[in-house]
């Protein structure tokens, strides 16, 4: 699957630049390009955890409806607040995901 070999590489790279030395600021906004990517990498994996078995592997959906730009449908709060509290077939997931990790979903959406 793309997705995961995605996350694959990019763990990969970041474990790399850990153990070179690098990744660290330099003071022209690289350090929040990484925090955005690693936010990103971990909305990619708890999408694969938590979402994929409904929404599909490509966002294309399946039992649940289709992910792929899903922002253009609902903001950002509305996507939360659906994933959070629920709304016809899709379970409320309140007690499995904070809204932190529901908006590191939104981010790695936003980036297919």
């Amino acid at each position: 699957m793309a997705g995961r070999k995605g996350w694959l590489a990019l763990l990969l790279l970041a474990v790399g630049l850990t153990a070179c030395g690098g990744g660290g600021g330099n003071g022209t906004g690289q350090g929040k390009a990484d925090e955005a990517d690693r936010v990103a990498a971990e909305g990619e994996r708890l999408y694969m955890n938590r979402c994929m078995s409904c929404h599909g592997g490509e966002l294309e959906g399946g039992f649940g409806p289709e992910l792929r730009n899903v922002g253009e449908r609902m903001s950002r709060e509305e996507f939360i607040a659906v994933v959070r509290d629920g709304r016809n077939t899709m379970p409320a997931f309140r007690d499995r995901l904070t809204d932190d990790e529901i908006g590191a979903i939104i981010d790695w959406l936003d980036k297919q």
